[in-house]
This record gives structure tokens, sequence and C-alpha cells, in this order.
């Protein structure tokens, strides 16, 4: 299979504690090594890995996207995007909101849809839609409601994040994303939720999981990722798993050329 252009868009690194094997200068090195035409750092309510990134992209020569994972209190999951300069000191002015509302005794960061409403200008924006699958399924109807919610926000700014991690139900997850995205009338756009630049990580990324939680790696097991695919891949295999999802791939690059900061 051909080797397409590919950005990816979602990637966590360990500067979001205890949730990611990899440093984020070690993430865009190894998209760089794999021809991607962009990288993403996304981290969970922080862009403090975005100067190394930054460092390491330059050097690498390939184009960094700066971009935050947000949990609501009100909403589904959001991963945003920095179009341009506003965007940037929107995105500051949101994070530093959701932490002065979360008070000093707090390490976490209290938003809610209408804080990120209010700072949305100069974002492009991503549901990831495997985050509206509980327990292995979801109703349709519900996950549209959850998108449409956002899409009122940012309008064709939005898209829905597709993610499969070959855990056995991949055509039945894509084919839910496709349905979830035609009703909410958003389009889809492949990624990899990428927890460590490469599969050798998975048992530190796993030990660190087990602390996050406070007891051993056996005692979660069943609360760690099924298996060790959340690194970055192969530009062919990601061609190949997303084949059903038509545009899905090209999507990436479609959104990484918005991102002119």
């Amino acid at each position: 299979m051909s080797e397409p252009d590919y950005a990816e868009l979602h990637c966590t690194s360990n500067f979001s504690f205890l949730q990611s094997g990899s440093h984020p200068e070690e993430l865009v090195q190894a998209a760089q090594s794999l021809g991607y035409g962009a990288i993403a750092i996304t981290d969970h309510a922080t862009l403090a890995g975005i100067v190394r990134a930054h460092g390491a992209a330059k050097q690498a020569g390939i184009r960094l996207i700066v971009g935050c994972h947000l949990e609501p209190c009100d909403a589904a999951p959001l991963v945003v995007w920095v179009r341009d300069r506003t965007g940037y000191a929107n995105l500051c002015r949101l994070l530093t909101h959701g932490y002065a509302q979360a008070g000093p005794q707090s390490q976490g960061c209290l938003l809610s849809s209408a804080d990120i409403a209010a700072h949305a200008e100069g974002l492009l924006a991503g549901v990831p839609l495997a985050a509206l699958l509980h327990g292995g399924g979801h109703p349709v109807g519900d996950a549209v409601d959850a998108v449409v919610q956002w899409r009122e926000v940012f309008g064709d700014r939005l898209a829905g994040i597709a993610e499969i991690a070959l855990e056995g139900d991949d055509e039945e997850r894509l084919a839910w994303c496709a349905a979830v995205g035609r009703r909410a009338r958003v389009p889809l756009v492949a990624a990899g939720d990428v927890r460590y630049h490469e599969r050798a990580r998975m048992p530190l990324f796993d030990t660190l999981a087990a602390v996050r939680h406070g007891a051993t790696v056996e005692a979660v097991r069943g609360r760690l990722l099924s298996n060790g695919e959340r690194h970055l891949h192969e530009r062919w295999r990601i061609a190949e798993r997303f084949a059903h999802l038509s545009g899905a791939v090209e999507r990436s690059v479609e959104i990484a050329a918005q991102c002119s900061f």
C-alpha cells in the first residue's frame, strides 16, 4: 500500500504527568523519521512541552502544531489546535482561567464548555470519538448530541477524530464513527491517540499508569491499554487502518495546513 501524506494530530507527551512514555522531542523526531508532514503535541491542559517540541521540530525540519487536550466539566473531551497567533493567545488565557478556577489547592484545570466557547477564536477543534464509546458501545444518537454541542461553537472548524488500535473491533468502530460524523454533519480525521513514540515504551507507559492508579501493574492490568499500538506508525499502516474511512487520512494534512502559528 502506498504511503499517503499524513499529520499526527493527537499526541500526549510526558508533560502530561504519568500519561505518556515519551518526551516531546522523541515524538517529534520519530514523526520526522516516518515522513509525517506535521505533528501536534496535545498534552492534557498544558502547553509545557511545546518549547522542547518546537526546538526539536526546527532541528528536524518538521512542522509543529501547538495543541491541547481539554476535558470540560459539562461536555465531551476536546482536542484543540492553534491556527494563528490569536488562537495561541486565547488558548493560553483559557488554561490560565481554568487553573485559576480550580483553585490553589487543586492540580487540575476546571473548564466549562462556556469557557472554551469564549476563547474559541483562532482555534480548530476535534472531538475524540473514542471517548464517547463507554463499555464497548454507545448510542449513536447520544454521541451525535455531544458532537453537535461543539459544532455549535466551532462550526466548520470542528472535526470528529477517529482512532483505532487493533483491538478486534476496528471495522465496527470506524463504521460507528462514520455514522456519528454523518448525523452530526462533521468531517472525520484519522489520528492515533499516541502515548509514546515507539512500541518499546509500552512497559514504561504501563508502569506510569500503575503509579497514577496507586497500584502495581498487575493489579491494574484490566485498566491499562489493551495493547502496544498507541505509538507512531508507518504511513502505509495508517492508510491500511483507515482504508474504509475515505478522506480521513488526507484530512489530517488539510487541518495541519490551516495551522500557521
